[in-house]
């Protein structure tokens, strides 16, 4: 995706490089990570399932969804619980996405019963998206 001076530059976060030339890197950068995704989005549901084993395994994604996850402080929320309100709101999707996927690709409805109902992650996130209304009202 980056192309070899963007990841000297974000590498070396910038160091030695005016504020224009700075600006103009950040600007390329998010146009090429926003491509990026669409990419990744339309190779994911077009791709054939025995090229995709290959590309979008746990083993892969999980050390982008842990940078994702665990970056830098970034925005900060009105609510003193969210310390970061982008990170906080990308777990919380994540995890309402994973909870409703996980019940779907269960086959045996006593198992898919017993992993969904009153499940502990369900009341976390449905906790996390009450704090994130609270949040938004306060803005």
């Amino acid at each position: 995706m980056l192309t070899k001076k963007m990841r000297r530059f974000i590498s070396g976060n910038g160091a030695g490089y005016t504020t224009e030339i700075k600006k103009v890197y950040y600007r390329r950068i998010e146009a090429y990570a926003q491509a990026a995704l669409e990419d990744l989005e339309l190779l994911s549901q077009k791709l054939p399932e025995d090229n995709q084993r290959f590309i979008f395994t746990a083993e892969l994604l999980r050390p982008f969804i842990a940078a994702l996850l665990e970056g830098r402080s970034g925005s900060t929320s009105k609510y003193p619980a969210i310390k970061d309100v982008r990170r906080f709101r990308i777990a919380v999707m994540l995890g309402r996405m994973g909870i409703s996927r996980a019940g779907e690709l269960l086959d045996d409805p006593l198992v898919k019963d017993l992993l969904l109902a009153q499940s502990e992650k369900e009341k976390i996130i449905r906790a996390a998206e009450m704090l994130l209304q609270i949040d938004n009202s306060s803005v």
